[in-house]
């Protein structure tokens, strides 16, 4: 793979040895494919066929209006302008109305970084710096280090899991568009594993302007929308079915300049650090990069970086224990439906707890929210 990065390079030898480790069975949790419902029944004949026909008709219809894909919306002159709309103020105003915050790093981020000896900024450890509730605790930056892993499937609920930063790639930005997922998708899924709302997390509009930056990259600087009709093509973006990260940096990434020299190799186990196990990908969302992750840390192997995956691939011990099917072409827009369907039932559950809280404060004379409620696009 190409690399996007100048400067220091991780080039520590593997850190795994298979030979010390023994077989552990490992209980990923319930397979989706045991329920019953509609969006459980994709592997059923037939039945998966007609629910990805059913979500592209959805998908051709919506795809060429909304502010939603990523693309421009006329403001007048058109007919089309949208409606005006009482922004946000203050905390949780998108990201062009605020410019950038400088948050906390989560205490795994500054691990990695101290790990490698690199320089981590004052206030990215400074108590008084604002914490993000999503980006001051997920482990990964979007500056990771994938060479070695070019042959190994990513799937998009893992990326947005335990990976969430890499929005900033726009490889990945990229294939995530072009398999259907819109930026208020991208945003519920990484906030629903946090348990936040976008109020309180990851704004769908940042998410749109990641997008619109890859569009940029990969359409000669025009946005999607203005690239096909320039073309005279079809609206509708031309699916990815590389599932590897071997594209992902090819055409740049969104990075701060403090992570633009580095490529980082994060620890397997602290990938998941603060999520809790409930939130975990299973059933056909869940690939080397879960159960490689649920691996190290059900054995106590916190030494096992992002970089050992292929050498835990290959280990006795590991194999023994653990399945892993290729993706199918149609992978991404699967877990796609998967994830507006579970999305209904962790929205509920955020807004009454949110209720519950503000009437708590309600009654005791004063906001007891615990963080702040800033999004931004650094991470």
């Amino acid at each position: 793979m190409e690399s996007q990065y100048s400067g220091a390079v991780r080039s520590t030898p593997n850190f795994y040895h298979g030979s010390q480790i023994s077989p552990v069975l490992i209980d990923y949790g319930p397979n989706p494919s045991t329920s019953t419902s509609k969006a459980d029944s994709l592997s059923a004949t037939g039945t998966r066929t007609i629910l990805i026909q059913e979500f592209v008709e959805d998908y051709l219809t919506n795809a060429n209006a909304t502010e939603d894909d990523g693309e421009e919306i006329p403001t007048k002159g058109t007919g089309t302008a949208r409606k005006k709309t009482n922004k946000p103020k203050g905390l949780g105003r998108p990201l062009r109305d605020r410019g950038w915050t400088p948050y906390k790093w989560s205490p795994e981020r500054i691990r990695v970084y101290q790990a490698e000896g690199w320089e981590v900024p004052s206030w990215a450890m400074a108590e008084d710096s604002p914490s993000h509730r999503v980006w001051s605790h997920a482990a990964a930056p979007p500056n990771l280090c994938m060479e070695g892993l070019e042959g190994i499937e990513f799937t998009a609920r893992e990326m947005l899991t335990f990976l969430p930063a890499l929005v900033g790639a726009h490889g990945v930005m990229h294939r995530l568009a072009s398999n259907g997922w819109k930026p208020t998708d991208i945003a519920n899924c990484i906030n629903d594993v946090w348990a936040v709302d976008q109020a309180d997390g990851v704004l769908a509009d940042t998410m749109k302007h990641q997008l619109k930056a890859s569009d940029m990259a990969y359409y000669n600087g025009l946005s999607w929308t203005k690239y096909w009709k320039a073309k005279g093509i079809a609206s509708i973006r031309p699916p990815v079915h590389d599932f590897t990260p071997s594209k992902w940096y090819k055409k740049g990434a969104t990075l701060k300049f403090w992570d633009k020299n580095y490529k980082v190799d994060p620890f397997l186990a602290g990938l998941a650090d603060g999520i809790p196990p409930e939130k975990f990908p299973t059933g056909d969302d869940a690939k080397l990069l879960t159960k490689g992750i649920l691996y190290a840390i059900r054995n106590d192997l916190h030494h096992l970086r992002l970089s050992d995956l292929p050498a835990l691939a290959l280990d006795d011990g590991f194999t023994a224990t653990v399945a892993i099917a290729p993706m199918g072409p149609d992978a991404d827009l699967e877990a796609l439906i998967r994830h507006r369907q579970a999305h209904v039932m962790v929205a509920e559950a955020i807004a009454a707890k949110k209720a519950e809280k503000e009437a708590l404060a309600t009654l005791n004379g004063g906001d007891q929210s615990e963080e702040g409620t800033e999004d931004g696009d650094a991470v």
